[in-house]
């Protein structure tokens, strides 16, 4: 008599704890990678944006330069406006060639609002609102002359314009999307006025945050001997971008900055201003 064998039945099998604990590892890996590309995209993609604006305004810079035949002078921030006189208080070439002054700062916040926007009164640049007269060199404008209207479109710009009253006077300054002001940097070259290399550069005078190792400067921009058309340059628009130090602060800042940029408190002043020159946005012209 034959006999048939009865098939047995498995219980189904679930996952092992294992199985489970490497599926949920292998899905959060997935999600932080996602997360972690997204976030450089939209970083990536507000950087472009802070570009097309520094390019903008560094076009404006340009566009002055060939309208008036130089460029918009650099005003002296602490007190931009000679009331006596009703002139924009501006810097001269013995300043901007580092032979005097040497505490002060080589760059500006209102020029670009004072020359750009057509932002101060009347009684200083000839007409009410946005627009000037022809300005002058020394910081006037030929008042009684013919409406000059703003290289920049203030309308479009209303969000990153920060309007602010000093000693009487409305000043503007032009802000980045993080809430930093966007600065107007302006130098000249020193030459050799005696010996051998007298006319020769003595110097390039280009923005740096002050000597690094062997007295070496750190550049604020980049370093000129690798970049020809920086060795040219007089002047560049600046955004501090994202962590919002442009790397030539006071050195009372210092502190500050270590803590913002997550440094360690021993880390050296050379290391700080490096990291926070690393993410500057600018255009250089001359």
């Amino acid at each position: 008599m034959r006999t048939h064998a009865i098939p047995r039945r498995h219980a189904a099998r679930g996952f092992t704890l294992v199985e489970v604990t490497v599926t949920m590892l292998i899905i959060v890996v997935l999600i932080t990678l996602v997360f972690a590309g997204v976030t450089a995209a939209l970083r990536s993609a507000r950087e472009a944006g802070e570009r097309q604006l520094v390019s903008s305004v560094a076009r404006a810079v340009d566009q002055f330069r060939q309208q008036f035949g130089f460029l918009p002078p650099l005003a002296d921030d602490e007190n931009p406006v000679d009331e006596t006189n009703n002139v924009v208080r501006v810097r001269d070439a013995a300043f901007l060639r580092f032979e005097s002054d040497l505490d002060k700062t080589r760059w500006s916040e209102t020029s670009l609002g004072i020359y750009l926007l057509g932002i101060l009164e009347k009684d200083v640049d000839g007409i009410d609102g946005p627009g000037m007269t022809k300005p002058t060199e020394g910081g006037g404008f030929a008042k009684g002359g013919a409406r000059i209207e703003p290289l920049l479109d203030a309308a479009r710009m209303t969000d990153r314009i920060k309007r602010d009253q000093a000693s009487g006077f409305e000043f503007a300054d032009i802000h980045d999307r993080w809430g930093g002001e966007l600065r107007y940097y302006r130098w000249l070259p020193r030459f050799y006025r005696t010996g051998a290399q007298k006319g020769q550069i003595e110097t390039l005078n280009t923005p740096s945050c002050g000597l690094g190792a062997a007295g070496k400067p750190i550049y604020l921009l980049g370093d000129p001997a690798e970049d020809p058309a920086l060795r040219a340059a007089t002047w560049a628009i600046v955004c501090s971008g994202p962590n919002r130090f442009f790397g030539d602060e006071p050195a009372s800042d210092l502190p500050a900055m270590r803590a913002k940029l997550a440094m360690d408190d021993s880390a050296s002043e050379e290391a700080v201003r490096r990291k926070a020159a690393s993410d500057n946005i600018w255009e250089a012209g001359k």
